[in-house]
């Protein structure tokens, strides 16, 4: 049926397509639809976190899958080429567009060089320093008033909830100055990134827009919605005043200038800069956390190491940057926990050019996936994948593991430029959390993961039973630094 298709596509003229279609052919993978590729078998997996590490398991270090009709997938697993192609490779697909086209066109996810090689520049410059810092005082406040709510209840706690709001009222005071806890925008921008990242996989799995379908267009709305609150926060901050004294990032960003005195970011780019930070300090921080503290949670022996290592270090103190190197057993901790459970599972690019791989060839417009929920349990690389070991990351054993083989931020021109910040903000949470309570799984507790846009998530969230370990020297210490307790 396929090569049917394929010639059918010669006889009509669309050239590219049947070359994309002859090509991908030759390409090791599972049968399908003439009309809607593999998407059924993507739906019925739950999600690329399932999908592809079976096709691997079945195919080989190179598998080919269809998304629709006309747009080819193919999945490459062998970090050894991903190191040789990668690196060329910075587009975005039709099929990214469509998990993340939400995000703006201006979004630094769209962009290719030499405008994202300036941006991701620009980024990089605002998270660290002054930024980083900012971050960590946000963290104390926030998480304190988090965990202090903990400390009066007896029942289960949903913490992907928890740290979902967490985290957002953190990127709120650290990009914006405010804590959107506190008020209706940020709730609702809370409500609307909620709706838009749980259906835009239905995005993906759409062959045609479904415009009879009155979810898609409530979907669309949210869209418009959230962009029309970025621009609101924007007009806030610039009417609150005191840019420049300021060292929240939205001011950061409305402060850049060029070598010629000219503003960095157009309004345009500073509205999509805006939902970047939403996006990115909202929810891959809050899924490492919940998918940490799942990890730990239900390995008690780890987790009263890392309770013992952060008790050790900060001696009932709030945690500061210069600690965060000291606490290398939870360190390791979070890397296992990535490895295990990387916030983004798989990444792709467009293949601008013909990629010839032994014998088969990657044709020009199709989908490079890099799939990096396999490499991480690749069990030549990583001996009995599936358990959890943080020891797998004491210095001898990272220096001995190839290239390529730890990626939980992606590689290349596409890798995540606010690695540092979210690692930091993971960090100082979960070593207050450990200060102050010892965490197991509620026994009703269904585990299934889910991608929501492009990040990992417990489908059936993740309720936690949270006893106090609190001790008397922190809370003076917090009561010292005028943080409120409820």
């Amino acid at each position: 049926m396929n090569k049917i298709l394929g010639n059918f596509l010669s006889l009509i003229g669309l050239n590219d397509l049947a070359t994309l279609r002859k090509l991908g052919d030759i390409i090791p993978g599972p049968p399908a639809n003439p009309l809607l590729g593999n998407l059924p078998d993507l739906q019925q997996a739950g999600g690329f976190q399932n999908y592809l590490p079976a096709l691997h398991k079945q195919y080989g270090s190179i598998v080919k899958f269809w998304l629709g009709p006309l747009e080819l997938g193919v999945s490459v697993s062998d970090i050894e080429i991903l190191g040789e192609v990668t690196n060329n490779l910075s587009a975005r697909p039709d099929a990214a567009k469509k998990l993340l086209g939400w995000m703006g066109k201006e979004s630094i996810t769209f962009q290719k060089p030499p405008e994202l090689i300036t941006t991701r520049s620009n980024f990089f410059h605002l998270l660290i320093g002054s930024s980083l810092q900012n971050l960590c005082s946000v963290s104390h406040e926030q998480t304190v008033k988090m965990l202090d709510s903990w400390s009066q209840r007896k029942d289960a706690i949903d913490v992907k909830e928890e740290f979902s709001g967490l985290t957002l009222n953190i990127v709120g005071s650290c990009s914006f100055g405010q804590e959107f806890g506190n008020t209706s925008l940020g709730q609702e921008i809370r409500t609307l990134f909620k709706n838009v990242l749980v259906n835009s996989q239905q995005r993906l799995e759409e062959v045609v827009p479904p415009v009879w379908d009155v979810n898609y267009h409530q979907w669309n709305r949210d869209v418009s919605r959230l962009h029309e609150c970025a621009g609101e926060l924007i007009t806030q901050r610039k009417q609150a005043g005191g840019l420049r004294q300021s060292n929240d990032l939205l001011s950061l960003v409305l402060n850049e200038r060029n070598d010629s005195g000219g503003q960095v970011f157009t309004d345009a780019e500073a509205r999509a800069a805006v939902v970047s930070f939403l996006f990115g300090g909202f929810d891959p921080a809050g899924s490492s956390l919940t998918w940490a503290c799942y990890l730990l949670a239900t390995h008690p022996e780890i987790q009263a190491l890392a309770r013992s290592e952060v008790e050790r270090v900060l001696a009932g103190r709030l945690p500061e940057l210069e600690d965060l190197p000291r606490l290398e057993y939870l360190n390791r901790v979070i890397k296992e926990s990535l490895r295990l459970y990387t916030p983004n599972p798989v990444t792709m690019r467009l293949v601008e050019s013909d990629i010839p791989i032994g014998d088969y060839t990657i044709p020009t417009g199709a989908t490079f996936c890099i799939p990096i929920c396999v490499i991480h349990k690749d069990p030549t690389i990583w001996p009995n994948p599936d358990n959890f070991d943080p020891d797998r990351f004491l210095p001898e054993q990272e220096q001995a593991r190839p290239r390529y083989a730890y990626i939980p931020f992606g590689m290349g021109a596409r890798g995540c430029v606010g690695a540092r910040f979210g690692t930091t903000q993971v960090q100082l949470m979960l070593s207050m959390i450990l200060q102050r309570f010892s965490l197991t799984l509620s026994p009703d507790q269904e585990i299934a993961s889910q991608l929501e846009a492009t990040i990992l998530q417990p489908k059936f969230g993740l309720k936690l039973l949270a006893q106090s370990t609190s001790s008397s020297v922190q809370q003076l210490e917090l009561v010292g630094k005028g943080i409120e307790n409820s």
